[in-house]
């Protein structure tokens, strides 16, 4: 290949890579059971959902609120402690193993002793939100994408929900069934194949360049991307895998191709 070429073709890429696509969106502020008790706030109101159960089997006027495996009782009467108190809030109408909405306070205790008591003020119907996930539903999800030898290559945490609609084929098709059947708030580990996540890694889809038909004065280094334009306009991300004195070489297999990929993922929204 010509070097007038080369430059013409070659670019430096440098948006970051993404590993799985999808339209990213910010999660609402609400919370199911499970993601308050994951990462508690205390005496400060939120809104959480989940499932209703042991209503009118305690001693006490509560019911016990899970998601995700995850579980708390839920006070409506008798908020009265250290000077604060809170008003009654109606259960009439709700049965065990309906999914509601909760607004109220995880509850620190006296002297700081950390609780699973949450305080309400106001329950509302679920709206049909909390549901499991099947084919068609749009959903978002955390998730943390993991190498056999356990490093994450790319992750959600600390930043918004991945929404997407299972079916749609937006994503690997295997990451999107396994979150069939999840409920709001579950986490799940799916183990995907090289072969049904990126493909094997080709041979011939690797290419030396010599360092000059580069661009004077260009910087190169593994793992860096450059985009390459194909001779039908199409372009290309490549990642340089290696680099020598007089060469570069460039590959344009996906930098996941012939990898096994692990995700633990976590089911945020159903709608």
């Amino acid at each position: 290949m010509k070097s007038k070429h080369v430059i013409a073709v070659l670019v430096l890429f440098l948006a970051s890579a993404t590993f799985i696509s999808g339209c990213v969106q910010e999660a609402e502020e609400m919370q199911s059971v499970s993601q308050l008790l994951q990462n508690p706030v205390y005496d400060t109101e939120v809104k959480i959902y989940g499932e209703v159960s042991l209503l009118g089997e305690l001693n006490c006027p509560c019911f016990n609120f899970t998601s995700g495996g995850e579980a708390m009782q839920v006070w409506y009467d008798a908020m009265d402690e250290d000077g604060v108190t809170k008003p009654p809030v109606s259960v009439e109408g709700i049965v065990n193993g309906d999914w509601i909405i909760v607004t109220g306070e995880l509850r620190a205790g006296s002297d700081n002793e950390k609780l699973n008591d949450f305080w309400a003020s106001s329950i509302e119907e679920s709206e049909g939100k909390m549901k499991k996930a099947k084919k068609g539903d749009t959903v978002k999800v955390h998730y943390t994408g993991k190498l056999e030898d356990g490093s994450v290559f790319d992750t959600s945490i600390n930043r918004a929900a991945m929404q997407f609609k299972i079916g749609e084929g937006n994503l690997i098709a295997a990451f999107e069934e396994g979150v069939v059947g999840m409920e709001i708030g579950e986490w799940k580990t799916v183990n995907i194949p090289a072969e049904e996540a990126y493909g094997i890694h080709h041979e011939e889809l690797m290419r030396v360049i010599n360092k000059s038909e580069l661009p004077e004065g260009m910087q190169t280094e593994v793992g860096q991307q450059l985009q390459m334009q194909r001779p039908d306009g199409q372009v290309v991300t490549v990642t340089i895998s290696e680099v020598t004195e007089s060469s570069i070489t460039i590959d344009a297999n996906h930098p996941l191709a012939g990898k096994d990929l692990t995700f633990d993922i976590q089911l945020v929204e159903v709608d």
